[in-house]
């Protein structure tokens, strides 16, 4: 329950390229916006041929990362717009690679 929160972030304001920008969290930290989730979501736009790393996370062991736009690797998996990825006790850092310039979601989850 709770109160409805709102929130309106400019993305062209906030988004470093071939990096991970701290949208949400449980805590608000960062410059992120709170939400009632124990949960890190991240947004990234990667050039072609550039690495992101995200960050290893103990507390949120668990990732999904959404595509949006472009053509990334993770491991051994190629993803395409619209694909989702889900990858289960990933604790650590996660690599991913951008074959073609790509636009992704990353969800830390408990």
């Amino acid at each position: 329950g709770g109160e409805p929160r709102y929130a309106e972030k400019p993305l062209r304001d906030l988004v470093q390229p071939n990096a991970l920008q701290l949208l949400f969290s449980g805590s608000g930290r960062d410059g992120s916006t709170g939400i009632r989730q124990d949960a890190d979501i991240y947004y990234s736009e990667i050039e072609r041929d550039h690495d992101v790393i995200i960050p290893a996370s103990a507390e949120r062991p668990h990732l999904w990362l959404q595509l949006i736009d472009g053509r990334l690797r993770v491991g051994e998996e190629t993803l395409e717009p619209g694909d989702g990825l889900a990858l289960e006790h990933a604790a650590g850092e996660v690599a991913v690679t951008a074959d073609a310039d790509a636009k992704l979601l990353v969800f830390r989850l408990v």
